[in-house]
């Protein structure tokens, strides 16, 4: 599948109502479409998550793309071989843009590119934009200028919003010392989330399960268990819906395989056989 300019621009101009602080639940069962404009910065505590739960010896992560931030925060933390998925291209997008614009500018430069591209709808005229695109896959590079004039990047609040869970300066360095591999990318919804034969040490499903029906979880939680390595651990956030948290707890006591760590809001499983 290869992403098509004007589906897009359909996407997003339908969506543009819901563009600003959206909030699903699965009593709505409002779900984002293949081209959602993209968080700019998480407005999660990766750092934590990450830091908290990922096995210290992980080398090959799932984890959502969002606004590219986990993949980045996984690699700071070891990671080395991460594959990303998300049911919007601009999440793919942004995560290229950031990937690249690290090893091209510096942390003034790259705040001050987040805050531009998150207001802006003319992302190729954005003041160092021309020293990123150069670096991004034929494809990115392409949807990107035939999409100049939308907005594919508005969702959540503002980056300054975002300051206590930002790249810190040190980590900002880090990462510019690190290789500029590219991030794998599944362009899917998580219902339909095929990973063939992939096993992982750490998956990160950030809150996505908050946004798609409660019938659908139990599928989609065991298509998930049964691409993790024993030892391996899987997190999920619950932000909005009571729904998934039942679920969740009702799963993990069905599996002999799993033990929770964490229930609540943030809802952490380790696979121990």
């Amino acid at each position: 599948m290869k992403p098509n300019a004007l589906t897009a621009q359909k996407a997003i101009k339908a969506n543009a109502k819901h563009s600003n602080n959206i909030v699903f639940d699965n009593s709505t069962a409002k779900t984002f479409n293949q081209y959602t404009p993209a968080y700019v910065v998480s407005n999660e505590n990766v750092h934590d998550v990450v830091q908290r739960f990922m096995p210290k010896y992980a080398s090959s992560v799932l984890t959502v793309a969002a606004s590219g931030d986990h993949p980045l925060i996984c690699r700071l933390n070891g990671a080395k071989n991460i594959t990303t998925f998300d049911i919007s291209y601009n999440a793919k997008v942004i995560m290229d843009v950031k990937n690249a614009a690290i090893h091209q500018l510096n942390i003034g430069e790259y705040s001050q590119l987040l805050e531009n591209l998150y207001h802006t709808q003319n992302v190729p005229s954005v003041p160092h934009m021309d020293q990123i695109v150069p670096r991004l896959k034929s494809t990115v590079r392409r949807y990107i200028q035939q999409t100049n004039g939308m907005r594919l990047f508005s969702n959540g609040y503002g980056p300054q919003s975002y300051a206590r869970y930002a790249i810190m300066p040190s980590e900002y360095t880090k990462l510019q010392q690190m290789e500029q591999k590219p991030f794998k990318f599944i362009w899917s919804g998580i219902k339909d989330l095929d990973l063939h034969n992939n096993m992982y040490d750490f998956v990160h499903l950030s809150n996505v399960l908050d946004y798609v029906p409660y019938d659908d979880l139990t599928p989609i939680i065991k298509n998930i268990q049964n691409h993790v390595n024993i030892g391996g651990r899987i997190v999920i956030l619950s932000m909005t819906s009571m729904s998934t948290k039942i679920c969740l707890q009702y799963l993990i006591k069905r599996q002999i395989n799993w033990k929770m760590l964490e229930s609540g809001r943030l809802n952490v499983w380790e696979r121990i056989r």
